[in-house]
């Protein structure tokens, strides 16, 4: 136990307890880092450090970055460490805001006698990246030194140690060429050093990939997601969207002219692209209603519908036939067709407000024409990025003119909705995949 009355204390949670040895013990809270980015580009990370105390000591923070060699880090890269929590001896803040600076060459590792670039390697190796990339460990280290104990008598009081966490901000520039890789990030006390049995030294890696800024058709193999620290990685979606999905139509009608294959293969690419849970509504090579990120498979059909109905009201005799004010701004025509063909429509055919945007006052279109005037609506095609669960999609898109359906199926009750569209005569074709973007 230690007497002090003024200092500074770095600590946190264990990792792991040894046998009949209390250390400090270093982890990582997370990495925040881009698993993309451009060539000849900066990126920033944010390494989250959490120390635990145990043993008495004193040391300063040992940071190391593993990248390849050709970002050459020694000249491009700065590190910053700063503390975030309150000083335990002095109740107060007191937080520590430096710039880290290079490990010098002659410094050597006491564990090993090693350099500390050196003993990285050989302790903590290179990770899972590629034998043929060159890569190598860049060390730097604080000017302060941190005391650590479990607990410390302070003016005839014993004081507990609380966890301190920090950050190590870093600001690296990546390489001229293309690559993926794994960069690593390690850090412990010099006075320590690195020991594998010991483990008196925290380690991660995570994934990167750089690429050039220039057009390509052929996008990253994967996408990657940091979530609190976690780094998820999915494949992307590379699926050849072609006429061959279209081939297994379940419906009693098997009659798919060469248009509607056409408007089945734009919903899908639509869908392909748009966040689920979608469904897209699309007329002679025009999308013309999305609904898209919903709960329920029903609500995305009923939203794509009614902008598909949307679509369709605009070109109304009634709407067509509007007189607007001279060198009115497309916007304002835009929304007050909107306002017009809607249930709004008093917004903008109330007295004193018309005038701002017709030159004659329209006659209000109404509920009963609107309703056979979408009515006529046909030939309309609707895809789904996921099965309908039930036949109430079908009969909700009937409302909108539809007339041929691309699904992927696979539903309990899709003979139901087989049933339902057989009973329109329509044409559906099941897909067989499912095409979730998340």
């Amino acid at each position: 136990m230690k007497k002090l009355n003024k200092h500074k204390i770095l600590s946190a949670a264990c990792i792991a307890a040894l046998p009949l040895l209390v250390v400090a013990c270093l982890e990582f809270d997370g990495i925040i880092q881009p698993g993309r980015a451009l060539t000849d580009s900066e990126i920033e990370v944010t390494a989250q450090l959490r120390v635990s105390p145990g043993e008495d000591g004193s040391g300063k923070v040992v940071f190391a970055v593993l990248a390849p060699k050709a970002w050459n880090l020694r000249d491009n890269a700065t590190l910053y460490l700063t503390t975030k929590d309150y000083n335990a001896i002095q109740h107060q803040p007191e937080v520590v805001n430096e710039q880290l600076t290079l490990m010098p060459a002659e410094e050597k590792d006491p564990k090993n006698g090693l350099s500390w670039a050196d003993s990285f390697m050989s302790v903590i190796g290179r990770g899972g990246n590629d034998p043929q990339t060159a890569m190598e460990w860049v060390v730097w280290r604080s000017s302060t030194t941190f005391i650590f104990d479990d607990k410390i008598e302070v003016d005839g009081q014993e004081v507990e140690t609380a966890d301190v966490h920090a950050d190590v901000r870093i600001k690296m520039k990546t390489g001229a060429v293309p690559l993926a890789c794994e960069l690593g990030y390690s850090y412990c006390y010099d006075t320590f050093g690195l020991k594998r049995d010991e483990q008196r030294f925290a380690e991660a890696f995570k994934p990167i990939e750089t690429y050039n800024q220039v057009f390509t058709t052929t996008p990253s193999v994967f996408r990657y997601g940091d979530v609190f620290g976690i780094t998820f990685e999915q494949g992307y979606n590379s699926l050849d969207i072609n006429e061959e999905m279209l081939q297994n139509i379940v419906t009693e009608n098997k009659e798919l002219p060469q248009q509607a294959k056409h408007d089945m293969l734009l919903s899908l690419i639509t869908l392909k692209y748009t966040q689920s849970n979608s469904v897209c509504y699309v007329k002679d090579g025009m999308t013309i209603g999305v609904g898209a990120g919903q709960q329920s498979r029903i609500h995305c059909t009923r939203l794509a519908g009614n902008k598909a109905d949307i679509w369709w009201l605009r070109q109304h005799p009634k709407v067509l036939g509007l007189q607007f004010v001279d060198n009115i701004r497309r916007p304002d025509r835009d929304n007050a067709i909107d306002l017009y063909i809607s249930d709004e429509y008093e917004d903008v055919l109330a007295e004193g407000v018309w005038q701002n945007t017709f030159q004659v006052k329209p006659e209000v279109l109404t509920a009963e024409e609107k309703a056979a005037w979408i009515a006529q609506m046909s030939g309309v095609t609707v895809g789904s990025d996921a099965f309908f669960p039930f036949g109430d999609n079908v009969e909700r898109a009937r409302k909108s003119g539809v007339q041929y359906i691309a699904q992927p199926g696979g539903s309990i009750r899709d003979q139901q909705v087989i049933d339902t569209a057989n009973k329109y005569g329509m044409v559906m074709a099941f897909t067989g995949i499912r095409l979730f973007h998340h």
